[in-house]
């Protein structure tokens, strides 16, 4: 038998890899064999070593026939040839599970350098536009280059040695510190062309709120004040707002003031701190008496379980129904060891290795008052103390929980756990720029599945989604949803996610499906807070702006903006976004830069020979240069 022919090259014996390929004929029936050449595990490309041994090998009388190409040709050659079962799904590593959670701050880092320099690249972008003269491109190139470094397949999934998380954070700290600077010299740029109107008092504070999302959006703002203080509105209007007071250790008050901002699509908008002795603050000693330890607004009631700190019960007030069928947010731990690749996966028999469940130490108010209202809880579970925030603030659907996690495990993974009143054997979650549905039951292999900002379990007619801020690992029952929170290997790093944490979840029950709940948005926003910057420059341009105002806006609230950047090689400017709830859309914009679409790109930028388009595919992404 005549021996079959390489595609590809192979650094290894002739003599191995043409007994190799005798085996795959007569096992396959096919008579070529693709080799992928290069170093190592991490995609690295064939040395000059290689390609001059391939060479050699053409040469020889014995060695199968061995030319170049491209997996493309190999593969249309194997359809062609054979009729092969369809794999119409994701390609899921049954065997690096636990790499969604381990080393959670390179997930944290991760996330808010791509967000930070996002906003890097919109504002300059909109300041150069304004008369700036910014040349951030170099820079940004650089930074960028800093975070795809750290994305690298066992930096990012926290599965190296301690060396280089020591090196990689040292560059994430370099990201954010150089990102924050450019960013605040940006917005000063942009305040310089404001139109300040009156201020409301003379020795009233302005305070600008940026937002780089493409809707408008209300949300709580919360300050850290020296003074008691109000706030006014860019209309010069006083608006509610509330004064917390927490004791600290040192005996030292520290007042926040909270307030609800309205910023528009892309845009900011003007409020005035004022100081105020005779406003009214409320002191964590004022609640002592508040008996019952429930969260009410328009959309939502939660009640604590007082001898546990779980959700006892989330009443949707709005679609009158129970959401959960037990306590919700039980902090679940479980034993994760016996498996070689410690870091990378996680223990297939984790469930029959429960831990106790955490011990409520204390319950109290933090804060309650119209406009956000706070429940405060500590719990211990086995060396580990959990501090979380119950937040429901006046005008939002979702619950939030802010967690101070002091962990001190060893081979132990934790999860939050919500039991639900919605039965259905699929789950959605998100993937960049679209959504996959999984189902357990289809393939039971994916018991810890991946996500990037939310999960979301419904039925026909109401939904629950699970929105989080720094992590990744999810898994789903017909009626159950959980967050994996943490998880400590000791392997390759023995001290992996030892320490304390911040973060931050969020719980959204909702009438529909997560298209019609808007799950993307309120996902975006929670891991977008509201810029805020404090101007000190005086106006200087003829051509000002309102104290209110918006750059851009899609007519289609499906649409989400990715990028508003300087061209990569001109000075036009790129806009990309992509189409998120599944919809054919017509794109339709606004701005007051009289911005026109010059040509479609593809995503390096590169111009498409085809006929400009302005109709949007669904989960499409979109890239247009804009003059």
């Amino acid at each position: 038998m005549a021996p079959p022919n390489v595609t590809g090259i192979m650094d290894t014996n002739p003599i191995t890899m043409t007994n190799y390929a005798l085996k795959w004929e007569e096992q396959t029936g096919l008579k070529d064999i693709f080799w992928i050449p290069g170093v190592g595990d991490h995609g690295g490309g064939p040395t000059k070593d290689m390609i001059q041994v391939a060479q050699k090998w053409r040469r020889s009388p014995f060695f199968p026939e061995l030319k170049f190409s491209t997996a493309a040709n190999f593969l249309n050659q194997v359809k062609d040839t054979l009729d092969l079962p369809i794999w119409d799904d994701e390609l899921y590593l049954e065997l690096h599970r636990g790499y969604y959670t381990v080393h959670r701050d390179q997930k944290e880092f991760n996330r808010r350098c791509e967000t930070l320099l996002r906003q890097v690249e919109i504002w300059t972008a909109i300041a150069n536009q304004l008369g700036s003269k910014f040349e951030h491109k170099a820079i940004i190139k650089d930074l960028w280059k800093k975070v795809l470094f750290n994305q690298f397949h066992d930096i990012l999934p926290g599965t190296s040695i301690p060396e280089v998380f020591t090196e990689a954070n040292r560059d994430w700290q370099y990201v954010i510190d150089t990102g924050e600077a450019l960013l605040e010299k940006v917005y000063a740029a942009i305040a310089i062309h404001i139109d300040f109107p009156a201020a409301p008092h003379p020795n009233a504070k302005p305070i600008l709120l940026f937002s780089d999302l493409n809707w408008e959006r209300i949300e709580i703002i919360n300050l850290e004040i020296d003074d008691l203080a109000v706030i006014y509105d860019h209309i010069g209007q006083k608006i509610d707002s509330q004064i917390s007071q927490e004791l600290f250790a040192d005996n030292t008050w520290k007042n926040t003031i909270s307030f609800i901002a309205k910023v528009p699509s892309v845009g900011y908008s003007l409020y005035w701190l004022i100081a105020d002795s005779q406003a009214s603050a409320q002191r964590e000693d004022d609640l002592i008496s508040e008996p019952e330890f429930i969260l009410e607004n328009n959309y939502l009631k939660v009640e604590i379980d007082t001898k546990t700190g779980d959700i006892k019960q989330i009443f949707d007030k709005q679609n009158q129904r129970q959401t959960l069928s037990e306590a919700g947010n039980q902090l679940q731990a479980f034993e994760d060891k016996g498996q070689y690749w410690d870091a990378w996966d996680i223990a297939p028999d984790y469930e029959e290795k429960p831990l106790p469940p955490a011990k409520l130490l204390s319950i109290k108010w933090q804060a309650k008052n119209k406009i956000c209202s706070v429940i405060r809880i500590v719990r211990q579970l086995n060396k580990s103390t959990f501090t979380q925030d119950y937040i429901l603030e006046s005008h939002s659907p979702i619950l939030k929980i802010n967690t101070v996690a002091d962990w001190q495990e060893e081979q132990i993974i934790l999860k939050a756990t919500f039991p639900l009143t919605i039965e259905n054997p699929y789950c959605d979650y998100e993937v960049p720029c679209g959504v996959i549905r999984r189902s357990p039951q289809a393939n039971p292999e994916k018991w810890e599945v991946p996500a990037l900002r939310w999960a979301d379990l419904s039925e026909d007619n109401y939904g629950f989604s699970l929105i989080n801020n720094s992590h990744h690992g999810y898994d789903a029952k017909p009626n159950q949803l959980r967050l994996t929170l943490l998880k400590s290997p000791i392997w390759p790093d023995p001290q992996a996610d030892r320490g304390e944490h911040h973060f931050s979840y969020g719980i959204y029950p909702h009438k529909g499906n997560w298209q019609a709940a808007k799950t993307v948005h309120h996902a975006k926003a929670f891991n977008t807070p509201l810029r805020v910057f404090f101007p000190k420059n005086k106006n200087e341009s003829p051509n000002l702006l309102q104290s209110s105002h918006s750059f851009l806006k899609f007519n289609s609230n499906n649409l989400v903006l990715l990028a508003l950047k300087q061209s990569e090689t001109d000075k036009s400017l790129i806009i990309r976004f992509y189409e998120a709830y599944g919809k054919l859309t017509e794109l339709d914009y606004q701005s007051d830069f009289g911005w026109q679409i010059t040509q479609e790109l593809d995503a390096l930028e590169n111009p498409l020979m085809n006929e400009l388009s302005t109709t949007v595919q669904p989960w499409q992404i979109k890239t247009y240069s804009v003059e």
